[in-house]
């Protein structure tokens, strides 16, 4: 009877979870595909391409770095020709002799030593008394009227007087406080401008009347300009 019943059961089919777990889709290791070692393996053409593409990351940082040099050296060069072109206005004298009896007639002078045009000229100069404690206040170019001039050629000049300020004539008190030192003259103010390559500039000075009377020297602030 056993043997009735064996013979009547099916055999027994395997199912997928009957499978040993390292045989289902995978192949033997024998038959795997091994991977290439580096270069020893690689057929020609992947070779090439290799050496292409390397090369290629190479010269590209090689013309970055190219650029760069040549981007400063052409910078360098634009501003070395700005700056010999360019325009640069500066004092050249001033004018006034302060004496007894007479007005403090002042006039500064500029000019453009440039190689070319100075333009859209804005210019300030005050004459400003000053006791020998005291020091001169630059805000006060801020609110004089200020002149203004469309263009000055190279080597061209222009003035500013300040004829207007004393407009009495000193007496001997005030000469005589001039001459010691009681009081200083402040000559002092700002000159803006352009220059053709469209950038802007700007020069300060302060100058004062020295105890002769008629001589100016340069103040130890306020004398400076732009650096561009």
């Amino acid at each position: 009877m056993s043997n009735d019943k064996r013979k009547n059961h099916p055999p027994k089919t395997a199912l997928p979870h009957d499978t040993p777990i390292n045989k289902i889709g995978h192949k033997d290791t024998d038959t795997e595909i091994t991977k290439k070692r580096f270069w020893r393996d690689w057929n020609p053409i992947e070779k090439f391409t290799f050496c292409i593409a390397v090369f290629t990351c190479i010269y590209s940082v090689f013309a970055a770095l190219q650029w760069c040099e040549m981007k400063k050296t052409v910078d360098i060069t634009d501003k070395s020709f700005r700056g010999d072109q360019r325009a640069w206005i500066g004092i050249t004298k001033i004018d006034g002799v302060a004496e007894a009896g007479k007005p403090l007639n002042i006039t500064v002078w500029f000019k453009n030593t440039g190689r070319t045009p100075a333009k859209n000229i804005d210019a300030a100069v005050v004459q400003e008394p000053v006791p020998a404690t005291g020091v001169p206040n630059f805000a006060l170019e801020d609110s004089v009227v200020r002149q203004s001039k469309p263009i000055i050629p190279p080597q061209g000049e222009f003035n500013m007087s300040l004829n207007d300020v004393i407009t009495k004539p000193l007496d001997d008190k005030t000469f005589k406080s001039i001459t010691s030192k009681e009081t200083i003259v402040y000559i002092h103010g700002i000159v803006k401008y352009d220059d053709i390559f469209e950038r802007h500039h700007w020069i300060t000075y302060c100058y004062f009347i020295a105890s002769d009377g008629h001589s100016y020297n340069a103040y130890k602030e306020h004398n400076d300009m732009d650096s561009d």
